[in-house]
């Protein structure tokens, strides 16, 4: 899965960065009233926003396996817990 995401996150990046560059080509004058413009940096504030939320996610489960693996005590499994509902990873049933 790990695999994918990276790939759409390239892809993405690859896309933003051919946009730039035909900007550029173009001549077009970086310019804050510039619909295009604006909307590649948008482009690169999303793509950099998801590779940075991909970061912690990634540290998150890499935490996890850790834990697992050294089999800490279920109590720093709930103290992950709570953090990954703090943090909007996880809601829990409302039942």
């Amino acid at each position: 899965m790990t695999e994918k995401l990276e790939e759409k996150y390239k892809y993405m990046c690859e896309l933003v960065e051919q946009m730039a560059s035909s900007l550029h080509k173009a001549g077009k004058i970086i310019d804050e009233n510039d619909k295009m413009t604006k909307e590649v940096f948008e482009l690169k504030k999303m793509v950099s926003g998801a590779q940075n939320k991909e970061k912690v996610l990634l540290d998150y489960v890499d935490n996890m396996c850790g834990m697992i693996e050294s089999e800490t005590p279920l109590k720093e499994h709930d103290r992950w817990l709570d953090d990954c509902i703090t943090q909007g990873f996880y809601k829990r049933d409302k039942e």
